[in-house]
């Protein structure tokens, strides 16, 4: 009996190692790849008072007498950002005057 426990070991270390092997050989190094970033077209309504200069964001809104806005806010601000400060400050909604 055991003979056929030494021979059972035996297949047994064989079968880990078969098993094993195939593991190892199917590791796969992962990349990281870059992809270019997608243009996509600008289509809030905020965009109308807002300009892009020098990583920035300012608003052009003029008021009755001319005088522009000077609220800046960085390039990376959401619309939403930019629509509080039309609706709160500017009294705009949607590129419209609030009523």
């Amino acid at each position: 009996m055991s003979e056929n426990s030494n021979d059972d070991d035996e297949n047994l270390n064989d079968e880990n190692s078969i098993a094993t092997s195939s593991i190892n050989t199917q590791v796969v190094k992962r990349q990281h790849i870059e992809l270019p970033k997608q243009k996509r077209e600008q289509t809030s309504w905020v965009w109308t008072y807002f300009e892009k200069r020098n990583k920035m964001l300012y608003c052009k809104y003029k008021d009755n007498n001319e005088v522009r806005c000077s609220a800046k806010y960085k390039l990376n601000c959401s619309t939403s950002t930019l629509s509080y400060h039309l609706r709160h400050v500017h009294n705009l909604v949607s590129g419209l005057f609030k009523k």
